[in-house]
Parts: C-alpha cells; sequence; structure tokens
C-alpha cells in the first residue's frame, strides 16, 4: 500500500560530475534526510560511546580480529589471559572465535583505524570525526528542508565542539585498543544504518514523516540504541533483517524503486546468507519465515525466477560453508557447535563424523556433521522447543515481553541486581502495538475486511520474524546479562515498523506531530532532570534505578496502549495518545542515555566533554 510522500522535502539535481556519488549514496541511504539521518545516528551515540569491554565475550571478537586482518581463522594456542573465554572454541590444539561474519565486516575498520593511527593521535582523529559528523548532518538536514540556516548551525556547532572537546583534553588512547575500537566503530555503523533502513521502509510506506519517526525512534527510544557501540552480534543481525524486510519490501512495492523486484527478492536472500555467517541459527529461522513468505506472496514463480533467486541464495552462503569447513572440517557445522574452550591446554580431535572431546568430555549435541541432522537440530532447536513451550507454559512470556523483577537464580549472575528489564520495561513505545486490537474491534463493528485479510506481505514476514526470534531464545530466556532481552534485539524494529503500521497511530502523528514532539522533549530534557534528582536524593542502586525505569515504563506502555486502542477507536482519542507516544518515548530515550552516561562508566569516553556529562551524572 504505498502511498505518495506528501512531505516537502527539496532534492537537488546532482551536476554530472556528481552523478555517480548522488546515484550511489540514494542506492544506500534513500535520500537526503536518509544521510542525516545516518550521520544524525553516529553524532548521537558516538558522544556516548565508551571504548571498552562491557561484556566478557567480547574479548573473544578483540582476540580474533587481528587474525582474521591477517588473515587467519584462529588466534594462537592459548586464551586471552590463559582464561576460558566465553566463545572461544578450540580444534586441533587452535583457539577460534564465533561471529566470523560479523569480524570480516570489521576487518576494513581494523585496516583503516591502524593506517590512520600511523599518521594522526587517534583521540584527536575521533574528536575530528565527530565534529565532521556534526557538519555533515547539519548539511545534509539543511539540503533536505532547503534550508541554508541549519547548514550553518550544523557548521558551527561542529567546529564549536572540536574547540571545546580539545579544550577539555582527550583521554589517553593506545594502539593496543584498536580492536575494540575497529569493532565498535563497526557496530555503530549498523545502528545507523538501522536507522536509515527503518525510515526507508516507513516512508515508502507512508510518508517522510512517519519515516523520519520511525528511524529516530528505533534508535533512540527502544533498546537498539543501548547496544549502539557494544559490539554484539545483536546490532548486526537486527541491521540485516530490517535489510531484508527492506528490500521484500521493495519487491513487492517496485513503482519509483531503482531497482526490478526480482533483484531486490534476490537481496533479501542474499542478506539472509550472510546472516548465517553472522549466527547460522539466526540465519536459518530468517530463511524458514523469508521463503514461506515469499513463496506463498510472490507473483512470479516459474522455474527461472526460483533459479536465479536460489543460485544468489547459494552463493551467499559460500564465506560462511567455507569458514566451517576450515575450522571444523564440515561445511554444516558451525563454530558454536565446537567444544567450548575452557582454559589450559586442550586437545581437540579434527576428524570429521568423529566425538569432539575436550576438558570437559565428550558433547553429543556439538558432533553433528551432516546437513540433515543438523537441520533437524535446527528445526527442534527453533521452532519445536518454542512452540511446545508456549503452548505449555505461555507464563514464560511475561519475564521475557511484560514484567521481569528481581528473579534470584539470574540476579545471582548479576551482583544480586535486578537489571534485566523486559521488552515493554525498555521499550514503552512497542506498547502502541496494541492499537491492533481497535482496529480490528473497529473492522469488525463496520463488517468490513477481517485484519488478516487486510495484511500485507511485509506485515506477514515482520510478523513470522518476531515469533521465530521468540521461539528460538524464549527455551533459554530470561537469561542474565541480557538487560534489554538482547537476544530479541531485531524485535524491537520490528516493533516500531508494526507501531507505525496502525493507521491510527500514523494518523495520530499527521495531525498531532506538534503534541507528539513537545510531549516527547519535555520528557527527556525535563523528565531526564527528574530522574536524575531522584537517582541521587535517594541513592538508588544500578539495579534500583532500572526497577525505576522498569516501572515507569510499564506505566507508560498501559497508558500508550489504552490511548492507542481509543484513538482507532475515536478519533478525539489521538490527541492524548500523541502526548502518551511522546512521553512512551522520551522515557526510551532516557534509559538509552542515563545508561550510557551514569548506569555503566566502563572503559574511556571517546569524547571528553561526554566525559565531563558522566562525572556529574555517576551513581555513587
Amino acid at each position: 500500500m504505498a502511498s505518495s510522500n506528501r512531505d516537502t522535502v527539496v532534492t537537488r539535481v546532482p551536476t554530472s560530475g556528481r552523478t555517480a556519488l548522488a546515484t550511489a549514496r540514494n542506492y544506500v541511504f534513500g535520500d537526503q534526510l536518509g544521510v542525516a539521518l545516518f550521520l544524525g545516528t553516529l553524532s548521537v551515540f558516538v558522544f556516548t560511546w565508551r571504548i571498552g569491554v562491557f561484556i566478557t565475550d567480547t574479548h573473544t571478537l578483540v582476540h580474533t580480529l587481528p587474525a582474521v586482518a591477517n588473515g587467519h581463522l584462529s588466534f594462537g594456542a592459548t586464551g586471552p589471559n590463559g582464561l576460558g573465554t566465553p566463545g572461544v572454541h578450540a580444534v586441533d590444539g587452535k583457539l577460534y572465535g564465533r561471529n566470523y561474519g560479523q569480524l570480516v565486516a570489521t576487518v576494513p575498520f581494523y585496516w583503516a583505524i591502524t593506517a590512520l593511527s600511523t599518521v594522526v593521535d587517534l583521540r584527536i582523529g575521533i574528536l575530528v570525526g565527530w565534529s565532521l559528523l556534526t557538519i555533515g548532518f547539519g548539511h545534509y538536514l539543511g539540503e533536505a528542508l532547503g534550508r541554508r540556516s541549519v547548514t550553518l548551525a550544523g557548521a558551527v556547532a561542529g567546529l564549536t565542539l572540536f574547540v571545546v572537546n580539545l579544550s577539555l583534553g582527550p583521554m589517553p588512547l593506545s594502539t593496543d585498543q584498536i580492536p575494540v575500537l575497529s569493532l565498535q566503530a563497526a557496530t555503530l555503523l549498523s545502528t545507523a544504518m538501522t536507522s536509515t533502513l527503518v525510515y526507508r521502509l516507513c516512508s515508502a510506506m507512508t510518508t517522510r514523516t512517519t519515516g523520519v519517526v520511525g528511524g529516530t525512534l528505533t534508535v533512540l527510544a527502544t533498546a537498539v540504541g543501548f547496544w549502539a557501540a557494544i559490539p554484539k552480534r545483536h546490532t548486526f543481525t537486527t541491521m540485516l533483517v530490517m535489510g531484508i524486510v527492506f528490500a521484500f519490501y521493495r519487491s513487492r512495492h517496485p513503482d519509483s524503486a531503482p531497482l526490478s523486484p526480482l533483484t531486490y527478492r534476490a537481496v533479501a536472500y542474499a542478506l539472509v546468507g550472510l546472516t548465517t555467517w553472522v549466527h547460522a541459527a539466526e540465519g536459518f529461522i530468517l530463511f524458514a519465515g523469508l521463503v514461506v513468505v515469499d513463496l506463498a506472496t510472490a507473483e512470479q514463480r516459474d522455474a527461472r525466477t526460483l533459479a536465479t533467486i536460489g543460485g544468489v541464495f547459494a552463493v551467499s552462503l559460500l564465506p560462511m560453508l567455507l569458514t566451517n569447513f576450515l575450522i571444523a572440517g564440515s561445511p554444516f557445522q558451525p563454530p558454536r557447535l565446537l567444544p567450548p574452550y575452557l582454559g589450559g591446554e586442550q586437545t581437540v580431535s579434527h576428524s570429521q563424523g568423529s566425538s569432539r572431546t575436550g576438558i570437559g568430555g565428550t558433547s553429543d549435541e556439538s558432533t553433528i556433521t551432516l546437513p540433515t541432522s543438523t537441520a533437524f537440530k535446527f528445526l527442534d532447536i527453533v521452532l519445536l522447543d518454542g512452540i511446545r513451550l508456549v503452548l505449555h507454559d505461555p507464563g514464560r512470556l511475561v519475564p521475557v515481553y511484560v514484567r521481569s523483577g528481581y528473579i534470584s537464580g539470574i540476579a545471582g549472575n548479576d551482583l544480586k541486581q535486578a537489571l534485566n528489564l523486559t521488552v515493554l520495561e525498555s521499550t514503552p513505545i512497542l506498547g502502541a502495538t496494541i492499537s491492533l486490537i481497535g482496529g480490528g474491534i473497529r473492522r469488525w463493528g463496520t463488517r468490513s475486511q477481517g485484519l488478516l485479510s487486510r495484511l500485507s506481505p511485509t506485515d506477514w514476514l515482520v510478523g513470522t520474524y518476531w515469533v521465530l526470534f521468540t521461539t528460538l531464545y524464549l527455551p533459554k530466556l530470561p537469561l542474565h546479562a541480557q538487560l534489554t532481552v538482547r537476544y530479541l534485539l531485531p524485535v524491537y524494529a520490528l516493533g516500531v515498523y508494526v507501531v507505525l503500521r496502525q493507521a491510527a497511530i500514523r494518523r495520530t502523528l499527521t495531525s498531532h506531530i506538534r503534541a507528539f514532539t513537545w510531549a516527547y522533549a519535555c520528557t527527556v530534557l525535563l523528565g531526564g532532570q527528574v530522574l536524575v534528582v531522584v537517582l541521587v536524593v535517594l541513592r538508588l542502586s544500578r539495579g534500583e534505578a532500572f526497577q525505576l525505569h522498569a516501572l515507569l515504563g510499564l506505566t507508560a506502555a498501559a497508558v500508550l496502549a489504552s490511548s492507542a486502542v481509543g484513538a482507532s477507536l475515536d478519533e478525539r482519542l489521538r490527541a492524548p495518545t500523541a502526548i502518551a507516544l511522546g512521553f512512551a518515548a522520551g522515557l526510551g530515550t532516557s534509559f538509552v542515555f542515563l545508561s550510557a552516561l551514569s548506569y555503566f562508566q566502563y572503559g574511556t569516553y571517546a569524547l571528553p566533554l561526554a566525559r565531563e556529562l558522566a562525572s556529574l551524572l555517576a551513581l555513587g
């Protein structure tokens, strides 16, 4: 249901010398607003960037990256600091990491930063880079809006912030930190690309205003922003998932699209194949969901079309299959199925089909080498376990999606603090998804088409991915060190699409965008200050602060859910819904920024200005 973009955005026709660059830019970012959103997202999260290791298993990526950059998959005979680090696997006396797709994508950053460090002080390089991002954001936003004043303001802000940061004195940064610096830079880029993809999807679906709101909320008001600079695979997966959804949408709506529907379908399958290189099980569920929805809704299912798509998908699987073969001796056995390295000396048999024995003994679950066995294993884990759990114990969804609180078995591994928030607690704007019920009631009352018959192919794909990610990880959730249910991070971006897909929400934003904007700004600027005062006065611990966010988030989600249902039934409730949506989004943003500047101060802040601000907000 593509509709015309009614918002006024100035698109300048490039001169002949810039045509190729402008065309490439439009393929990736869509238009000037897409570029502005990308640069703005980078600018915001570079400000809160802490250079360091947040979660222990990041050490695995930090040690594997230099080896991959030098053409090796293994990184030595002893683990980091001689200890068993999560994510390290041993084969024939050599140690291997995981998430090789993420590592290979990070290699260009590693090379670039290493080269840059030989000619420029990295501390100054980061300051210059951030100032250029700010200037670029102002430039493209000014170009999109046709306002030179915005461009000028961006230039002044960028230069001023550079001088301020330089005067505060950059923190020391050694070349030993280049691997983690590279991993975080790549993660920041994937976060910014996720924002742009949501913008392009929502603007193509409705208007650019909706697209800007969607892209902004995805990174500022959901858990995606919490993990923006933390090099976990979930951020990469989220970007790939939204890339698949956008390519799939374009394949069904070719109007004004630069590529053919077949090309977009092939791109979607190629992104699925690349996902398997990051995490095989997630790639498996993405393929299962895409192939079912695609074949059920595609107009072209002839042999030539399917052969083209199948060929592209097969090629996209080659990096994963080759990596598996070089490490495990079997293309169908990803590193995650190999025995974990437990520290010290560990001998592992490398003969295909034999059991692999380490310090921890034999693990039958880690010896699947036949493709059919692997497929059935994945089918059982991905679909059957989760489905059985939902059917027999639906209450397990509550501590994942609704209320977590203090769970003794989990808090014991989190310094005895309740640090894990559910989906709604960390991202209350997803409470607006409940407006689906109001829309269904209204259509039933008017005897119009039912809800299911009105769902588009993209809706089916988004819903399928939401269910599959839940069933994949529900058997192991809730789990310690999740903080915001990070295993379900793609669900947050998909949830923003679902929220903005509701006609009642879109009409609310169209008619009451000012109310939404003011409610959001007041919640962030004033409400954020109130939260800081409460933290200081009550001397709350990190766990207590998290639970305060949890209760506020659930309250905001409940208010938004009820008002969203009402707005879908009565347009007079749109104004309260806009305010409730702004309040819920503001709470999500406050959590993202307080987590970065107050709750978790690790490593070194990339920017001196952020360091000074964080010193004022640090929990005692």
